[in-house]
């Protein structure tokens, strides 16, 4: 069975500013998947629209 895994991240936000450490943590995250025999797909600080077209992608490619 394949194993897929979409991680995404954002850590920009307009009206609260930049977190700190979200976009290091979601590539860790991305890369313990990876180890653990994952394919993954990994985004940061997506607009909604883009937000919305890899998320039905990902779906798409589970199919």
């Amino acid at each position: 069975m394949k194993k897929e895994a979409l991680v995404i991240v954002n850590g920009d936000y307009q009206n609260t500013g930049k977190l700190r450490n979200s976009v290091n943590d979601s590539r860790d995250i991305a890369s313990f998947l990876k180890n653990v025999g994952f394919s993954v797909s990994h985004f940061s600080d997506l607009e909604q629209d883009e937000f919305w077209e890899e998320v039905e992608n990902f779906g798409l490619e589970l199919f």
